[in-house]
């Protein structure tokens, strides 16, 4: 939407608006509202309060809100979104006079970014140490970046620059307030089978466990006084891995940091209308050019546009992308992220709110309960992660053991991982990943049959055309009998999952409400709430239902995917991968041969 043409649109303007405001924010504390509050505003609680104060203090410095305020969700929908009853769901919106594109409109000094070297440079010892570690293992941005946190955060918390930043965070050991799937328990992600982001998230659940113990071991053991022990528990480690993988941000020339103020910003809920979500895909190309394959993975899927460095004035900065009224959110596509990525690192799952299922799944037309907030576009469908072996295409008349090896061993030849992780997707049909995952089809079906088994259906050496087309039809067979596979694996149905996501909603919906009957507003504090054992218990509830919400709602979104992929190949294409790959109808010429070529 366009900015009202009233509105002053000179910096100058918007630098008085922002003093304007900060005399204003004195007064009262400014919630939410359809025509927007004054520039720099935060909301009131103890979340708003700390940020209040974080901006206070260093807008000396040049900590900046221009043109936007800090305000709060409410309702169910927050609640699945920030996680939690006590919690409110913060986000950036554009102030009272609106938001021009290309105003930056969040400013942080560089040297006020969460990075290992602004923290270094803060606390020499610390940053010679991470020299040192940089030296011995090599690099390693996302345990550096841990380390500065759990310095700053539990080592030195009375004098960090960025204390009043971290009372704003989820406290460590909060599980009310991180939601990622490395914090949910057992009973949680059984509610995740059929899915592979299961092993994605028991392998996460590992991971943690394996960095706490290699940290203890490099770090924490031979450094104590600058990770005593209050810094060094597994509870620490697990606070500063979920900060990390829920608000870091990776800015070009500078590399994976946390800004404050930008972190406050919402996923803008776009998901890719192709599958470009292929978030493997990039870790293993650099471990085949002898990289490691997990940061590059996690380099390919933060957008190069979020936050940026403005190198003349020594800043993180975020821009607006387009023009915005008074009072509507500003957000920003966080990158190339799939609603397994968003579930696994930071708990939630694009678009979904616990509104009714026919809405969550995909289904067009109108539903008042709604209210514009559900997603109701199928093309909006993201795309599914497949663990692709060269055992994962045999049925119930599996191929041989040796031709299971040449297979493997021709999709290795060809510069596949194996397994080769891919994310499909309906909306990938004509990509360049819709080629890669037909070679991957063609190389299966050609090398997966007996001795001269079905060499009729090749087609004669001389006829190109008729070996094209039955390379595409058994590539095509060979994938449909992934997705046939794949769709058996989960427990449940479509239909069962719509019943389940409105029982969980009505949960979810019970315990809000009980809960926040109880704070105590006294103060004003919105957040602040007597506890007790029915209210510890409810929070509790609340947690396993929302979760069993969100993994039914991904567990629903992905059959839905699987299934479309496998109409697209079947029907759509008449069953041949080339053709479906290069996205042309059947009986369309020689494009798919040419596609093939280019594979």
């Amino acid at each position: 939407m366009t900015a009202s043409s009233s509105r002053p649109s000179s910096r100058h303007a918007a630098r008085v608006s922002a003093l304007v405001a900060i005399a204003l924010c004195a007064l009262a504390p400014i919630a939410v509202s359809a025509a927007g509050a004054p520039s720099g505003s935060t909301p009131r609680g103890a979340v708003g309060d700390a940020l209040r104060s974080w901006i206070d203090a260093n807008g000396d410095a040049g900590v900046e809100l221009e043109g936007v305020y800090l305000g709060e969700h409410d309702g169910v929908a927050a609640a699945y979104r920030a996680g939690g009853a006590t919690r409110r769901d913060v986000g950036v919106f554009a102030a009272s006079g609106g938001l021009d594109a290309g105003e930056a409109y969040v400013s942080v000094p560089w040297s006020l970014v969460v990075s290992a070297e602004t923290v270094g440079a803060h606390r020499p010892a610390l940053g010679a140490l991470l020299t040192q570690l940089r030296a011995e293992y090599g690099e390693d941005e996302k345990s550096a970046l841990m380390l500065a946190l759990l310095h700053e955060r539990f080592a030195s918390p009375d004098d960090s620059p960025w204390r009043d930043y971290f009372a704003a965070l989820p406290a460590p050991g909060d599980d009310d307030g991180f939601d990622a799937t490395a914090r949910w328990s057992p009973g949680s992600l059984r509610e995740l089978q059929g899915s592979e982001v299961l092993e994605d998230a028991i392998a996460d659940q590992a991971r943690v466990r394996a960095v706490h113990k290699g940290l203890t071991k490099r770090v924490f053991e031979a450094h104590t006084s600058l990770f005593p022990p209050r810094a060094a528990t597994l509870a620490a480690t697990e606070w500063a891995w979920s900060v990390v993988h829920s608000r870091a941000s990776r800015v070009p020339t500078k590399g994976l940091v946390i800004v404050p103020l930008a972190d406050m910003i919402n996923d803008a809920d776009e998901q890719e209308t192709e599958a470009r979500a292929m978030f493997r895909r990039a870790g293993e190309e650099t471990k085949k050019n002898g990289g490691g394959g997990d940061t590059s993975n996690e380099e390919a899927r933060y957008a190069d546009d979020f936050v940026v460095y403005d190198e003349m004035n020594d800043r993180a900065a975020v821009f607006a992308k387009r023009d915005y009224r008074a009072g509507e959110e500003v957000t920003e596509k966080y990158g190339v992220w799939s609603d397994a990525d968003t579930l696994l690192s930071a708990g939630y799952v694009r678009g979904f709110t616990g509104f009714g299922a026919t809405v969550e799944l995909g289904a067009t037309g109108g539903n008042e309960e709604n209210d514009g907030e559900g997603e109701v576009s199928e093309g909006k469908v993201s795309c599914v992660a497949v663990s692709l072996g060269a055992s994962s295409f045999a049925g119930a008349d599996a191929e041989p053991e040796p031709a299971l090896r040449r297979a493997a061993d021709a999709l290795k030849d060809h510069g596949f991982e194996v397994p080769w992780r891919a994310c499909l997707s309906p909306a990938m049909r004509g990509t360049r990943d819709a080629k890669r995952v037909a070679k991957w089809a063609s190389i299966v079906a050609e090398n997966s049959l007996g001795d001269g088994k079905e060499k009729d259906a090749r087609g004669d050496d001389d006829d190109d055309d008729a070996k094209r087309r039955a390379g595409g039809a058994r590539g095509a067979a060979a994938l449909l009998r992934v997705l046939d596979r794949r769709l058996s694996l989960y427990p449940t149905s479509l239909e069962e999952d719509e019943d389940a996501l409105r029982m969980y909603r009505e949960q979810v919906e019970r315990a809000v409400a009980f809960v926040r009957e109880r704070f105590s507003e006294a103060d004003g504090d919105a957040g602040t709430t007597t506890e007790d054992d029915d209210v510890a218990d409810t929070k509790r509830e609340l947690t396993v239902a929302r979760r069993a919400a969100l993994a039914t709602a991904l567990r629903a979104r992905e059959k839905r995917a699987l299934a479309a992929t496998r109409a697209s190949i079947a029907g759509d294409a008449g069953g041949d991968i080339f053709i479906w790959a290069d996205g042309v109808p059947p009986g369309g010429g020689n494009a798919a041969a040419d596609g093939k070529d280019e594979l």
